[in-house]
């Protein structure tokens, strides 16, 4: 990481000195990405900061920059989140959402993003209405664009709020979709964390038989595709 920081950080000051915008935004975006993948949410959000005012400044079509805003204000709100500044990341989302809007049809994507990681605040903070009305926005969306990773993502996210909800039957509908989603789009490493999910919710529910056999269901994929670093959770 340090390697890579200082590689990032060698690409930003030359795409500035040569006025490449698609580079310095790469760059900018990239380190940022990079020190919330690591845990630096300190350093995440300074950079983050960095790159929305890099972006304020680079002359792009107002679509884009929207866009590229919006993404932007995202991440430094789900770094602050990390942080425990919660009003400040509610501002950052907001901020977010409304950016999106503005770039219209193309920011419909970064919109419905937003709106799950807008879920999971909320999912955090044991605001469970809030968190599924925010999950559920942006299930519709992800459905009206068929993109298949946000659709896994809301079903999913919807599955544990319901199921800290005590909507059991709900959750296991939820993650029963999700695996449906994955089987067509052939994604099989993700397809055993949901059978652990719906494992979880039936031993919740007492009914242990059936549990174990989503558990082994799970373990067994694991064992196939070979997801020793899944396999050592169980």
């Amino acid at each position: 990481p340090d390697s890579s920081l200082y590689v990032f950080d060698q690409l930003i000051q030359l795409a500035r000195s040569s006025s490449q915008q698609h580079e310095l935004r790469s760059g900018l975006r990239r380190k940022a990405s990079l020190l919330y993948r690591i845990g630096n949410y300190q350093a995440a959000a300074k950079a983050n900061e960095e790159r929305i005012a890099g972006y304020h400044l680079m002359s792009y079509d107002e679509e884009d920059k929207s866009r590229y805003l919006s993404r932007a204000h995202r991440d430094l709100a789900k770094a602050l989140r990390k942080l425990g500044r919660t009003a400040e990341s509610l501002e950052h989302y907001e901020t977010s959402l409304r950016y999106a809007n503005n770039a219209g049809e193309a920011g419909r994507n970064e919109k419905a993003n937003t709106l799950n990681s807008l879920g999971n605040l909320y999912f955090n903070l044991r605001e469970y209405e809030l968190a599924q009305e925010k999950y559920q926005h942006s299930l519709e969306l992800y459905q009206e664009l068929d993109v298949k990773v946000g659709i896994c993502s809301s079903c999913n996210n919807l599955g544990l709020v319901s199921s800290k909800t005590g909507n059991l039957q709900q959750a296991i509908d939820y993650y029963w979709s999700n695996l449906e989603v994955k089987k067509k789009a052939d994604g099989r490493e993700r397809m055993s964390n949901t059978y652990g999910s719906i494992g979880d919710v039936y031993l919740v529910w007492g009914q242990e038989a059936e549990a174990k056999a989503y558990f082994l269901q799970a373990k067994a994929l694991q064992e196939e595709l070979g997801m020793g670093d899944e396999l050592t959770r169980c």
